[in-house]
């Protein structure tokens, strides 16, 4: 009131009733018990963060709110002196007692007519979130009432709904739900296959806090690590995807770390939590029989080229086949069994016959059956039967091609070479012994293994290695026929054969790009030169070249 005599003073009589209609209004706008200049509705909106026993700090002003209710709260002086009564409704949480939970307090504020007013404050931590992962017992407001009465017009009260809103903090990692998570999918799956989508997670927090992000976990590079064969390609969805081409004969099963990241606004505050998911690899029907003799020379764990020897008497019949290994080597038994085994872990049964022979025409003198080898769930053995006679005069050696057979729906199959003499009785029943050619050639050694460094040899060849074969009859006069009878690792282009003029040497030269890592098996086969087709012998010998790079100690 003073304020508005001194102004009226200094101002004209016709001024004087212009400012006090001003300043009244003024004054009933912000009288005690009324809300701040701005404010007419009698609900008040204030909002809290909810805390942890260890963060709570009374202090903060994370933790009070302002009334707007206008007044000094416990005061005495009668202009301003109110007082304010917490007081619950039925819309207030039964589970809240608000006198132990809020309180109300004094601040200063500068916007105020009176200097100060009344705050809501929290006298403890809060758990907004509850201990379910549905809205159901969440706090998310706290309703409860404030009465006021002044002294000015201590018989009037006047009430005020409060909503306090209790808000978030990102106090919780995600948590998965049914988590470690298995799986399985067939190796043949193709890249972008689903292996599993029931990866979930949820969160006891609201809003962004409780959005989650699912990722893969970069692994360890271990053969069983699955970061790079699968894909999680969609972050808001746990689902898994093929990545890369699986092989079931390589890695049987696969780990994978997941993670689960909420989505708080401020990175720094996002939690997160990881399980793991393991995939298992199942067995299709990809791959054909391999055969199985102690001795043969193995390229990723199957025989290269096999080849079994086998001898008949010239005019003889009705004998099953008696069969040796080749290349032949001391070390081994002399005799081996025709044995073939599904290289899948299916065991599908397997059926051997002769697909042909060269010279061509003689499959009908032979039958052949099949039986299960004796305590194995996935060896067959071939039972190879000679039905009709053969005479040496018209053929002396013979090459039969033995297909194994799957009897699954793919029916994959290999084939193995039989390398067989027709002997003559008592090694020389024709008469004439100059003519017949009883010896194969020979290789020094059983096995040549050379290494070669990495690099394009296709304009400049590299030679390899110089090869010697002998033969101890007495008509091999223009020496012995050299050649490759097959190259492992798609390397048949990468090779060739080089005369040196020298009888009985040839050279083996690299005319290919060579790649560091890569590893090649070459079948060199001696024959006898100056021989008949149907008369004549062979030996074959494997060459490992070993490939070096170029960043390797040398």
């Amino acid at each position: 009131m003073f304020l508005g005599q001194r102004l009226s003073f200094r101002m004209s009589t016709h001024f004087i009733s212009i400012i006090w209609i001003f300043y009244i209004d003024e004054i009933i706008a912000q009288e005690p018990c009324t809300r701040s200049a701005g404010f007419s509705d009698p609900n008040i909106a204030g909002a809290v963060y909810e805390s942890s026993v260890l963060e709570f700090d009374p202090k903060s002003p994370l933790y009070r709110t302002d009334t707007t209710i206008e007044g000094i709260n416990g005061g005495t002086v009668t202009d301003s002196g109110v007082t304010l009564t917490i007081l619950r409704t039925q819309a207030t949480p039964s589970s809240v007692n608000l006198n132990d939970l809020i309180e109300l307090v004094t601040e200063t504020v500068s916007g105020s007519p009176y200097g100060r007013r009344t705050y809501i404050r929290l006298k403890k931590e809060i758990d907004r979130d509850g201990t379910s992962f549905t809205a159901v017992d969440d706090l998310d407001t706290v309703e409860f009432e404030i009465s006021c009465v002044s002294l000015k017009s201590p018989t009037e009260t006047k009430y005020f709904i409060v909503q306090l809103e209790i808000r978030d903090i990102n106090d919780n990692p995600p948590i998965f739900v049914n988590a470690p998570y298995t799986a399985s999918v067939d190796e043949s799956a193709p890249v972008g296959t689903t292996v599993y989508s029931g990866i979930s997670a949820t969160d006891l927090d609201a809003g962004p806090n409780k959005e989650i992000e699912f990722a893969i976990v970069p692994g360890d590079g271990s053969i069983n690590d699955g970061s790079t064969r699968f894909l999680l390609p969609i972050t808001s969805r746990g689902e898994i995807v093929v990545r890369q081409p699986l092989d079931f004969e390589s890695v049987q099963s696969y780990t994978l770390s997941i993670s689960a990241t909420d989505k708080a606004s401020n990175p720094a505050d996002r939690r997160q939590a990881t399980t793991t998911i393991t995939i298992s690899v199942n067995d299709v029907d990809d791959l054909g029989p391999k055969f199985v003799y102690t001795g043969c020379v193995e390229v990723d764990n199957v025989c290269f080229n096999p080849i079994y020897s086998t001898s008949v008497t010239s005019g003889s019949t009705g004998g099953v086949l008696v069969f040796n290994p080749v290349p032949a080597n001391s070390s081994i038994p002399n005799v081996v069994n025709i044995v073939a085994e599904d290289r899948d872990t299916l065991n599908a049964p397997i059926n051997f016959a002769i697909q042909q022979t060269l010279p061509t025409g003689y499959q009908n003198r032979f039958q052949v059956t099949t039986q299960q080898v004796s305590g194995s769930a996935n060896q067959y053995q071939a039972i190879v039967t000679q039905t009709s006679s053969f005479n040496r005069s018209q053929v002396s050696e013979m090459e039969l091609f033995i297909e194994a057979r799957e009897t699954l729906t793919n029916r994959y199959s290999n084939r193995a070479t039989i390398q067989m003499t027709i002997a003559a009785v008592n090694n020389d029943s024709d008469g004439n012994s100059c003519d017949i050619n009883r010896n194969s050639p020979k290789f020094p050694v059983p096995m040549y293994i050379v290494n070669i460094r990495e690099g394009n040899y296709t304009k400049v060849h590299q030679l390899l290695l110089e090869v010697l074969a002998t033969d101890g009859d007495e008509n091999q006069v223009s020496g012995i026929l050299f050649d490759i009878q097959g190259v492992s690792n798609n390397g048949a282009g990468k090779f060739s054969l080089k005369s040196n003029g020298q009888t009985g040497k040839i050279s083996i030269v690299c005319t290919g790009n060579i790649v560091g890592g890569d590893h090649y098996l070459i079948m060199l086969r001696a024959s006898d030169r100056d021989m008949t087709d149907s008369s004549r012998r062979s030996t074959s010998v494997p060459v490992e070249v070993r490939v070096v790079s170029l960043g390797k100690n040398r």
